[in-house]
């Protein structure tokens, strides 16, 4: 529904632009193996996200608590040291997809481009686990009750 009421106001164009190469059948194993690839990346979203849930819920201190380690804490140092975590990361994928020199370069930590890259859906995973499993929606929903 986001992205129909979104396309309403812009159009309804290709967020990353047009693909100009011609048609390579070629190509087709290569989203299959993309395919068995994301499978993987969601089974281990999952498996993370309820991990850090469940050990969230074992801790014995006052739920308020919870969400400021979980989501302040941890995703907070995360997202300080690799700001494209944050958000939906469509800014940063301009940004490399432009060819920019430091899309992806870490202001604190120094490591080439390429390996920020590798580490962005796993940093993306423990960042929402922790943020979302600590219980930060149900904390933020209580406090405006």
């Amino acid at each position: 529904m986001g992205y129909v009421i979104f396309s309403s106001v812009v159009g309804f164009t290709p967020i990353f632009g047009y693909y100009t190469g011609t048609f390579n059948p070629l190509r087709l194993p290569l989203y299959a193996v993309l395919g068995v690839i994301d499978g993987l990346m969601a089974m281990l979203y999952v498996k993370t996200f309820y991990s850090v849930h469940d050990a969230f819920k074992r801790w014995r201190v006052n739920n308020y608590v919870k969400p400021v380690v979980g989501g302040g804490a941890v995703t907070g140092l995360i997202g300080l040291l690799f700001p494209e975590v944050l958000g939906t990361s469509y800014g940063w994928l301009n940004l490399a997809e432009f060819n920019v020199a430091n899309a992806f370069i870490s202001p604190v930590i120094a490591l080439p481009p390429l390996i920020i890259l590798v580490l962005l859906p796993f940093l993306k995973i423990v960042a929402t686990s922790f943020s979302i499993g600590s219980g930060g929606v149900v904390a933020v929903s209580l406090l405006q009750a």
